[in-house]
């Protein structure tokens, strides 16, 4: 049935809990939890859903020419013990080829990017939450370049992709438009796929195991970007290598084939491994890697295994790394609220699967207004506006990360920041207002998983501090103040 989402494996499938598996991943910050089958086809690149599901793109490993139908595959509940597989879309790919990238935006719209191996055949598609192709997307619903397309990131209104090689070009993510490029260099290492840090306005990329990005320069004006290298290559060329932002660690992560290592790497502080345990280096081919919706559970795919690793960030690891997703303690009175949950996809018996339910329509992004709900103070609504107004005036961000059907949100809404005090600080301040629930995937690549949330970046980005919950204003007012300069 065309333009609906089907199942791709006949029935619901029972996973049993697994505590070890012969190739498993195993790491000292992310502990193993389970795993799953891909039976008959080679997962990739992925990516998750504003609903917490996960979206796998495949490739042809065949030794033989010929061409075989790759399904993108979604798997709906992923932790659950009954897992369904679905397919998003199709395509043959000949041998050795298959899909280069794959992102979900906050309306649950598929992009994905097709890497044929000839610049003439590759292509960028959106496809609509029923599995539809959107013609109103680039030309009759794709974007060609005339160059093969390899990595695919989206935050906000922009979309990233590079052009073979290491040309990063990025467009408009609702009109498929292009936005601009970055200077190709002389000698473009082969980067096959890129991860955006939105706080910082930096891109990075991943060739052959090293880890470069790409700095300088902002979303709207891409043709200011350098491209710098972190790290040396640990690997030869290959299809299959992916880099993911973790907004927690504030690190970008790259799964090693090589090693079977997890590396996390900063444009600061150079390149790490994650203490992968038993990698069975000739066993695994890690591939890609990206976070769910808790902030805490990571997926890797495994192109040996035909498996996708599910991980748990280790507590002690999650504390020490960022507060802001760190849990109420067990027992405790909660301080924060859960984000709202978006309406999951309807089960119905094995032998006739419906479509998957389209994610809720999501109003298009404000632009910049002001919020008089806080005290009549400017709030701007507009992420992208905000920061670069932050940048242009040299001021700090204050981004507040609000839902308006959590309690908890709307009493430090109506409460500290619309206090005569925090009146008073805000104007050291560029402030920007995130409706969590409309706006749901760039909250999770800024580190928000739980509301009410604040946070202060620095005019280029670098965050400053996280006050996560109901906190005492006195507090959150000391520090503002030592972070604009104003005398206690």
């Amino acid at each position: 049935m065309r333009g609906a989402l089907r199942t791709l494996i006949s029935g619901v499938i029972s996973i049993a809990w697994l505590l070890t598996a012969s190739g498993s991943v195993q790491a000292a910050e992310w502990e193993f939890v389970r795993l799953l089958r891909l039976s008959g086809y080679v997962p990739v690149f992925v990516a998750v859903t504003p609903s917490g599901d996960i979206v796998v793109a495949t490739f042809n490993s065949k030794p033989r020419p010929g061409l075989v139908d790759l399904p993108v595959v979604l798997i709906h509940k992923p932790l659950s013990a009954e897992v369904q597989y679905y397919v998003v879309c199709k395509h043959p790919f000949d041998t050795m080829r298959g899909y280069s990238g794959v992102a979900v935006d906050e309306a649950g719209n598929f992009y994905i990017a097709a890497d044929t191996g000839n610049g003439a055949t590759s292509w960028i598609r959106r496809y609509k939450p029923d599995g539809t192709l959107d013609k109103n997307f680039g030309t009759d619903g794709e974007i060609k370049t005339g160059r093969r397309m390899l990595g695919l990131d989206l935050t906000g209104k922009f979309l990233f992709s590079t052009a073979a090689f290491g040309e990063l070009m990025v467009f408009d993510r609702e009109t498929g438009k292009l936005v601009g490029s970055a200077p190709r260099p002389d000698s473009p290492p082969l980067i096959r796929d890129v991860a955006v840090d939105p706080a910082r306005q930096t891109v990075y990329g991943v060739a052959q195991g090293a880890a470069w990005v790409w700095e300088g320069g902002t979303f709207e004006k891409p043709s200011d970007y350098k491209l710098r290298r972190l790290s040396p290559n640990v690997g030869e060329e290959r299809a299959g290598e992916g880099i993911y932002f973790d907004a927690v660690s504030r690190r970008a992560l790259m799964p090693d084939s090589r090693s079977g290592n997890l590396l996390s790497v900063s444009g600061n502080d150079g390149v790490r491994s994650s203490r992968i345990s038993e990698p069975t280096p000739n066993y695994n081919s890690l591939a890609d890697a990206a976070l769910l919706t808790d902030g805490s559970t990571l997926v890797v795919t495994d192109m040996a295994l035909n498996t996708i690793y599910i991980m748990k960030r280790s507590a002690t690891v999650e504390t020490a790394v960022a507060e802001a997703s760190a849990p109420a303690p067990a027992g405790a009175p909660p301080s924060e609220s859960p984000l709202p949950a978006l309406a999951p996809v309807p089960s119905s018996p094995a032998d006739t699967p419906p479509p998957l339910a389209p994610v809720p329509a999501v109003a298009p992004i404000a632009s910049p207004a002001t919020d008089t709900s806080a005290g009549g103070i400017k709030w701007l609504t507009d992420y992208e506006a905000a920061t670069a107004e932050a940048r242009s005036a040299r001021k700090p961000l204050l981004l507040f990360g609000a839902a308006n059907d959590v309690p908890l949100s709307q009493e430090v809404e109506s409460g500290y920041l619309s206090s005569p005090e925090f009146t008073d600080l805000a104007k050291h301040f560029v402030l920007c207002r995130l409706d969590v629930t409309r706006q749901r995937q760039l909250a999770l690549k800024l580190g928000i998983f739980r509301v009410p949330y604040i946070a202060v970046y620095s005019p280029d980005g670098n965050r400053l501090v996280v006050f996560l919950g109901k906190k005492d204003g006195r507090e959150i007012s000391a520090k503002l103040k030592e972070l604009a300069g104003v005398a206690p």
